[in-house]
C-alpha cells in the first residue's frame, strides 16, 4: 500500500469549526495509554538493524520454510540513526491521542500524554525541542512491509497486509485553534501506520494512563517523584516487560537490569556512568517498583542489584489485562 493510498484508506474523519477563518479543534482526552506490542516494534526500538536491508521477524516458535514471518525494510532520509525507546514512546503517545479522535495536536498535549498527566501542564522549551526532534526523526523514516503471514495467521482478510514506502509517522505542521486558543501544532490526516498494523493483529496493549505518571495520587506519597526522561523511559520499559511476562502465562518473571542500562544508552547514544547507573537503581528501588505495587499493577517487585535483575510477581488476575482498541 503506497503512502497516498494509505492516506485515503486510513485517514481520520477531520471535524472542526472555524473561528475567524481558523479551524477550531476540541482536544479529546483519555484515561488510557496504548502500547504497540508487535514484534516489529520490539525489533525497531531494541535491536540492531540496517536501513535499506530486508528484516525478517519470526511470528511464532514454528521453524522452517513454512514459519510465519513479518518482512520489512526501513529507509531513512536522514542520518540512519536507530529508533529507540524514546522514539517508540512518542509514537505510542501520538497513536493513542489520534486513535481516540484527535486530528490536531499541540506539543503540550503530546507531553502530557507521554507522562500520563491529566492537568494543564506545559512542556519546557527543551522538552518541546526534544519532542519535535523525535517526531521529525520518525517522519523521516519510511517502511516497505509484507505482513501477509501475520494477517493470515490471525485470519484477517483486510488491513495493512502490505506497505509500499510509507512514512512511519505522517503529519503536517499547522497553526489552528485548539479549545479556542490559537496554537502551533500538528495535523494528523491518518493513523500512524504501525499503530494500524498493531491494532489489526490485536497487539495494542491498553494500560491506565496513571501508570505513566510518577507523581500520581494513586501512589503513596513517599514513592512519588517527578517524571524525568530516564525515570519515564525506565518505567515504561518495565511496564512493557511485565506485559511480556503476562503473555507467557506465568505468575512471575525477571527483568534484567543490564537491558535497562542498554535501553537508556541507546537513547542517549553514550554509555552510562557508574553514577548514572546508581541513579537508575535508586529510581527503581524508591519510586518505580514501589509504585507498580501501590497501583496494583504487580503483587511484588524487587531489585537484586548484585544479580542484576528485578523479580516480578503478578496477581492471579492482572489488573491491566489486555484490552485491544478497535478502530471504528
Amino acid at each position: 500500500m503506497t503512502e497516498e493510498n494509505q492516506k485515503n484508506k486510513f485517514s481520520v474523519n477531520i471535524k472542526s469549526d472555524k473561528v475567524d477563518g481558523i479551524d477550531n479543534y476540541e482536544a479529546i482526552t483519555t484515561d488510557k495509554y496504548f502500547m504497540n506490542t508487535t514484534k516489529v516494534m520490539g525489533i525497531l526500538k531494541r535491536k540492531s538493524y540496517l536501513y535499506d536491508d530486508e528484516i525478517s521477524v519470526s511470528l511464532n516458535s514454528k521453524k522452517g520454510a513454512d514459519a510465519p514471518t513479518a518482512v520489512f525494510t526501513l529507509y531513512s532520509e536522514r542520518d540512519k540513526e536507530l529508533i529507540d525507546e524514546f522514539d517508540a514512546q512518542i509514537y505510542d503517545t501520538i497513536s493513542t491521542l489520534v486513535s481516540v479522535g484527535n486530528e490536531f495536536l499541540s506539543i503540550d498535549q503530546i507531553y502530557r500524554e507521554f507522562n500520563g498527566f491529566t492537568g494543564n501542564q506545559k512542556a519546557s522549551d527543551a522538552q518541546r525541542d526534544e519532542i519535535n526532534k523525535r517526531m521529525q526523526k520518525l517522519a523521516s523514516i519510511s517502511i516497505d512491509a509484507d505482513f501477509s503471514d501475520h494477517y493470515k495467521m490471525n485470519k484477517i482478510e483486510d488491513g495493512l497486509i502490505s506497505i509500499q514506502k510509507a512514512r512511519l509517522l505522517y503529519y503536517e505542521e499547522a497553526t489552528k485553534r485548539l479549545n479556542g486558543v490559537i496554537v502551533k501544532g500538528y495535523l494528523f490526516p491518518m493513523m500512524p501506520i504501525l499503530y494500524r498494523y498493531g491494532n489489526d493483529v490485536k497487539h495494542i496493549k491498553s494500560i491506565p494512563k496513571s501508570l505513566l505518571n510518577l507523581s500520581h495520587e494513586s501512589a503513596k506519597i513517599e514513592h512519588r517523584a517527578n517524571n524525568t526522561t530516564n525515570r519515564s523511559l525506565t518505567n515504561t520499559y518495565c511496564l512493557d516487560m511485565i506485559h511480556i511476562i503476562r503473555q507467557t502465562k506465568q505468575k512471575s518473571g525477571v527483568i534484567k537490569l543490564q537491558n535497562i542500562y542498554e535501553m537508556l544508552e541507546r537513547v542517549h547514544q553514550k554509555a552510562l556512568s557508574d553514577k548514572q547507573k546508581k541513579t537508575v537503581r535508586e529510581s527503581l528501588n524508591n519510586i518505580i517498583l514501589p509504585q507498580l505495587i501501590d497501583k496494583k499493577e504487580v503483587k511484588k517487585a524487587k531489585l537484586d542489584g548484585r544479580r542484576g535483575k528485578i523479580s516480578i510477581e503478578l496477581w492471579h488476575l492482572p489488573p491491566s489485562n489486555n484490552w485491544y482498541r478497535t478502530l471504528e
